[in-house]
């Protein structure tokens, strides 16, 4: 069985947009290793794949794949891209109650 985690959010007042942008990694570059951002980090794959990790999950992001890393935690490179990566990015966040939900 699958495991899927949801972010939910009270609202109103509606997350707020902070900033973002269009990113091209080349061939053999890495993500940037973080540590509490304070605001959520939204990636969205558009070309290539991206190999990232947040606490103690990783993913491979694929064209048309979305992930969102969490405020507070430790984002960081599982490996360099071994092709071009394309991906749109941006960051929000709210002041209201935010939970992490997980379904199987």
């Amino acid at each position: 069985m699958t495991e899927t985690t949801f972010l939910s959010f009270l609202v109103p007042p509606f997350p707020y947009f902070i900033e973002g942008n269009l990113t091209t990694y080349k061939k053999g570059q890495w993500h940037p290793d973080r540590y509490n951002l304070g605001y959520f980090d939204v990636i969205i794959m558009k070309e290539g794949s991206l190999y990232i990790g947040e606490e103690n999950e990783s993913w491979k992001l694929s064209p048309n794949e979305v992930l969102i890393l969490e405020t507070n935690k430790h984002h960081f490179p599982i490996e360099p891209c071994l092709e071009d990566a394309v991906f749109y990015w941006f960051h929000f966040q709210t002041k209201e109650k935010w939970l992490v939900q997980k379904v199987q």
